[in-house]
């Protein structure tokens, strides 16, 4: 298979892998191929998008309608006039909302009244500005509390999508979002931490253990732009999950080759003589932190001297007792352990800060080079 050029690169593409975004925190990885889909329980027609451009963002009605909207709409950051949405006031913008009393009244609207407009009403927009409109206790809030409410509004009213190709980063990130067990729990900070440390180099070539269904092998495969070689040891069946989702062409697919782990070991075999002090990267990633000691110091024979190695592990102690049997030797040096934590921010206008709750539970990973007997 070969990719488009040109202009055909923003196209969707029938036999082509894309992601759907919805605005509640759906995602899949589709083609057009599959005629229909099911995201966050609305059906979505995916012929309506052949020959469509990617990167684009769609409000789709309750009728099934597809209308093209802009980021800021998709977001919720369109810009409303003062006579279309009375509720701001900039003399509150730095006040707090202690003095509102909360209170099921605030909104005069019945439900029977508000499911009556939604029926009746085809502008969602129309219809969040009437129910904004007639609550009692919006025009005492603060801008960032009216925002807040604003896009609760839109999240439960609207049904909007956004269409973009894959890449690595949105890869990691659904199915860190979704199934993050069937990637070992690798975060994209964990990833970018083990490539940030990798001594990559173009036509340089890598040994992996890839457990995380094929993330990290396409990761070092990418950094180079496919121009290394990375040969990816397996231990059962030949890991196919997840390779098609970059729409990688023959040539690509090329530089990552697979083998069983015991050929390479084989005694018997030409493998373990040729591959022999070969590698300038070492890369372990396995479900079973207790097995990577054993798997990572077998091996140490193809890393050639200076030779980079990056070890993922969820378990701190087992790469504490590995970079203790490293340093008694001599075997490495430049040796480190690295955890990553990341901390979301909310921003808006007057108001920044952290969010509530760290994300630190993604892993660690230890990282050095193989010192020159």
């Amino acid at each position: 298979m070969s990719l488009p050029s040109g202009d055909d690169l923003e196209k969707i593409m029938p036999e082509l892998y894309f992601l759907i975004i919805d605005n509640k925190k759906g995602r899949k990885f589709v083609t057009l191929d599959m005629g229909k889909v099911k995201l966050s329980k609305k059906n979505i027609n995916l012929d309506f998008f052949k020959d469509k451009k990617l990167n684009t963002y769609w409000d789709i009605s309750d009728d099934n309608n597809y209308i093209q909207i802009t980021e800021k709409e998709f977001k919720n950051e369109e810009e409303y006039e003062n006579d279309e949405l009375e509720y701001s006031n900039e003399k509150i913008t730095t006040a707090s909302n202690k003095e509102i009393y909360q209170s099921s009244q605030a909104q005069k609207l019945s439900q029977e009244e508000i499911e009556k407009l939604k029926t009746t009403t085809q502008d969602k927009n129309e219809l969040i500005k009437k129910i904004i409109e007639n609550n009692s206790s919006m025009e005492k809030r603060t801008i960032f509390s009216q925002e807040k409410i604003l896009k609760k509004k839109a999240l439960k009213y609207k049904y909007l999508i956004f269409i973009t190709p894959p890449s690595l980063f949105n890869i990691i990130e659904t199915f860190f979002l979704y199934d993050f067990k069937s990637i070992n729990q690798l975060r994209f900070d964990s990833v970018a931490t083990m490539l940030i440390n990798s001594n990559f180099q173009e036509k340089s070539s890598t040994i992996i253990i890839d457990e995380s269904n094929n993330i990290l092998t396409l990761a070092y495969a990418q950094r180079t732009q496919f121009g290394s070689k990375v040969l990816h040891l397996f231990f059962d069946r030949v890991p196919s999950k997840n390779l098609n989702l970059l729409n990688l062409n023959d040539k690509q697919k090329a530089n990552i080759q697979y083998m069983n782990y015991s050929f390479l070991m084989d005694e018997t075999q030409m493998f373990k003589n040729f591959y022999e002090n070969k590698f300038a990267n070492l890369v372990i990633c396995m479900k079973e932190d207790k097995l990577i000691p054993k798997y990572f110091f077998e091996l140490w024979q193809f890393l050639k001297p200076s030779g980079n190695f990056v070890v993922f592990a969820k378990d701190k102690e087992i790469l504490t007792s590995m970079d203790k049997i490293v340093s008694e030797n001599n075997l490495g040096i430049d040796c480190k352990i690295i955890e990553t934590i990341t901390r979301e921010y909310q921003i808006l206008e007057l108001r920044t800060h952290p969010m509530m709750n760290n994300k630190g539970y993604s892993g660690y990973v230890y990282v050095g080079y193989k010192a020159a007997v």
